[in-house]
């Protein structure tokens, strides 16, 4: 899987937010956006998984994002910045929800929960997870058809330093076990 962007460009306004980023990822890499509040950091993601308009080439896999936004996004797990789970609902059921949405098994499902290192989690209610755990819930949905890409939106924010070492480990995790 290789994600490319060539010149990509998103204006606001007449305020350009992201300004000719040139950027190609390869399979195995880990690449991290820095910047402070309002950068454009997800903007360009968005731009990069083609749901916003801009400037400029972007292509997943050489797949047009602009072109081909959908196609291209079936073979990308994302993690929002903002995540929004219903705090009743117990982890089993949500996972189920979404396996139904990505057209994955109830094994594929409990599969991601085990590998975020929520297994046996099932009948928790959302409501009752540290962030961290929220996160690794998060991250569980994202891997449930087992993207070839898995974009982060800020998987450490608002975690204290024991759910950013929680996220970190498993993020780890996953790539050792590729």
């Amino acid at each position: 899987m290789k994600l490319r962007a060539e010149n990509l460009v998103k204006s606001y306004k007449g305020r350009k937010v992201v300004k000719g980023i040139t950027v190609e990822v390869n399979q195995g890499e880990i690449v991290g956006l820095l910047g402070p509040n309002g950068a454009g950091k997800t903007t360009l993601i968005r731009c990069l998984l083609g749901v916003m308009r801009f400037r400029g080439k972007a292509s997943l896999d050489g797949v047009d994002v602009r072109r081909r936004g959908r196609h291209a996004r079936a073979r990308v797990g994302y993690v929002p910045q903002e995540l929004a789970f219903h705090d009743d609902a117990r982890l089993g059921s949500a996972m189920s929800f979404f396996a139904r949405l990505r057209q994955v098994s109830g094994e594929e499902a409990a599969s991601s929960l085990a590998a975020v290192g929520l297994a046996g989690h099932e009948r928790t209610r959302v409501r009752d997870l540290s962030g961290g755990m929220k996160q690794r819930l998060a991250l569980a949905v994202a891997l449930l058809s087992d993207p070839p890409l898995v974009i982060l939106g800020e998987p450490t924010s608002n975690l204290d330093a024991a759910g950013r070492g929680e996220v970190v480990e498993t993020l780890q995790r996953l790539r050792t076990n590729g």
